[in-house]
């Protein structure tokens, strides 16, 4: 298949509909029919199907016919196609030409109200597309797509009105057992984002022990990769002063140690939490 013209990509995907429609496609990374795309987007699919022609007509989805389990009509399934970014555009040409255009400080105030809203949504994805409709209630889309990019492979499926069942199909901190050989019971408070676990640790032998420390410095960081702290909601003491280095730049530790200076000079108080951690000290206290 013809690689589509980046033009035409541009016009398909400038309506909102059209690029909600290819954004949930791509997150959902399997056909999908147009059942299900009415619903998630709240649509009639009369309304979709002109503009799923119009994507493919672009070369940004493909579809298929497909028998369904029972007797009935066979179902048309969508599916994104991948795109390749093709080099040679002069955004810094095209973005010359059109300030041009801006000869009143009206025009250019609102130039740069219109910049810093796409900025927003460009990098975070935490906004809507400038111009768009607001959703009145929670943003789901955004929700799917920070999962997907976090690695979870998530599933949205709404059970009743209004509510909707997620299904993380893939976990990254589930991997990492998986590659230790470790099992886990993981537990509350996952309302809070806060997640408590009980994992099988093999600590009566020096290869467990070595197994033990290399799993936690990778946990740490991945939980500090996401964004995320090890501090838990009982803070570090001495099972996590030792990772702080690992969630925390230099400057920020220094920090810790001029205040605790300031504070206890002789450093009698607590000695060996936050700063200056034994080392082994998480093996130590368990």
């Amino acid at each position: 298949m013809p690689e589509p013209a980046p033009i035409e990509v541009h016009k398909a995907l400038a309506d909102d509909t059209r690029y909600r429609l290819y954004r949930y496609l791509r997150l959902s990374g399997r056909p999908v029919g147009i059942r299900e795309l009415a619903t998630r987007l709240s649509l009639h699919p009369n309304t979709l199907r002109p503009h799923l022609r119009r994507l493919e007509e672009a070369g940004l989805v493909a579809s298929e016919v497909r028998k369904g389990p029972s007797v009935g009509r066979p179902q048309t399934q969508y599916v994104a196609l991948e795109t390749d970014a093709r080099e040679g555009r002069d955004h810094r040409l095209l973005a010359d030409i059109l300030a041009g255009l801006l000869t009143s400080p009206k025009q250019r105030t609102r130039a740069q109200e219109l910049a810093r809203e796409w900025g927003a949504y460009l990098v975070g994805r935490s906004a809507p597309r400038p111009g768009a409709r607001r959703p009145s209630g929670p943003n789901l889309a955004v929700l799917q797509e920070a999962l997907a990019e976090a690695g979870f492979t998530p599933r949205f499926r709404r059970t009743g009105t209004p509510t909707i069942e997620i299904s993380l199909r893939a976990c990254p901190f589930r991997d990492l057992l998986d590659e230790f050989g470790y099992d886990a019971a993981l537990y509350g408070h996952f309302g809070q984002g806060c997640i408590h676990c009980r994992i099988d640790f093999r600590l009566d032998t020096v290869h467990g022990v070595t197994q033990w420390r290399e799993f936690l410095d990778r946990a740490a960081d991945l939980v500090v990769s996401y964004g995320g702290s090890l501090s838990g909601e009982h803070g570090d003491g001495r099972l996590r002063s030792e990772l702080l280095p690992r969630m925390y730049p230099p400057e920020t530790i220094a920090a810790f140690a001029r205040l605790k200076d300031l504070l206890d000079p002789g450093r009698i108080l607590n000695p060996g939490v936050l700063m200056d951690p034994a080392p082994g000290s998480r093996l130590s206290h368990r």
